[in-house]
């Protein structure tokens, strides 16, 4: 699914892409920009902004992924630092003369950084706002008549196009009821989700909790909480069922933020 393109955005963001110790990107003047096909923001940079000798012209990539754009395209690029190639890791966009945009594709540029922080996934969305809040309401998460977490302490967190989520302490979860799985993931704006769990026995409830051990600031007060996927889990909050209807825009972001 898309969502509706927004008008480019200029950044005066400091901004910085590493192949290794090579910079290939260093711009203090961007553009950011969405695409219909797209739910997540990616910047487009001056050409005088990146090293040039790095970038090898190539032909389109037979399919586009998550990554890469799906609007016009009217050059594409390798990018080539000494022995390693990143396929179609720039491209330059038509109606966009002068611009060139850069892949965050995972395992492609080793670092992105906006000013000092290291960015993760994609460029920091401005329309996306997170509020983390404890709440003493009562949660109550179930897989039919069995209790998974329960609790007066979980942390609400609510994030811009995602359903709402439930932080359950630890201490208030059943992990005699999940198995860990090996999943890990990437959210750009709470961190690493490097636990994840699925219902025992249930292999339709596969990675349906995940938790980060060390988010990111400000959302530092999720750790030690666990969080379910409710769309596919029977949730009550004070007692009243809670909706397991997913949202356009989150199934075309993400699985599991």
């Amino acid at each position: 699914m898309g969502q509706q393109a927004r008008e480019p955005l200029p950044s005066d963001r400091w901004v910085r892409g590493f192949v290794g110790d090579t910079l290939l990107v260093d711009s203090r003047e961007q553009l950011l920009v969405w695409e219909a096909q797209l739910p997540v923001p990616r910047y487009l940079f001056r050409n005088e902004h990146l090293r040039a000798e790095h970038l090898v012209p190539t032909g389109a990539p037979e399919q586009r992924g998550y990554h890469h754009p799906n609007s016009e395209v009217t050059a594409w690029f390798d990018v080539v630092v000494g022995d390693r190639t990143i396929r179609h890791g720039a491209w330059r966009r038509e109606g966009f003369d002068g611009w060139t945009g850069v892949t965050w594709e995972r395992g492609a540029l080793d670092h992105w950084y906006e000013e000092d922080v290291e960015v993760f996934e994609h460029p920091h969305d401005p329309f996306v706002h997170i509020d983390a809040l404890p709440s003493s309401r009562l949660v109550t998460v179930r897989h039919g008549e069995v209790v998974l977490g329960e609790s007066r302490q979980a942390i609400f967190l609510w994030e811009t196009g995602l359903p709402r989520r439930y932080y359950v302490p630890r201490q208030d979860v059943d992990f005699d009821q999940l198995t860990r799985s090996d999943t890990e993931s990437i959210c750009p704006y709470k961190g690493f989700a490097t636990e994840y769990w699925s219902v025992a026995g249930e292999p339709e409830l596969t990675d349906i909790a995940w938790s980060y051990p060390e988010p990111f600031f400000p959302y530092r007060n999720i750790a030690g909480t666990i969080a379910f996927q409710h769309e596919r889990l029977d949730v009550s909050v004070d007692g009243v069922p809670q909706p397991r209807t997913v949202p356009k825009q989150w199934s075309a972001r993400s699985r599991l933020e």
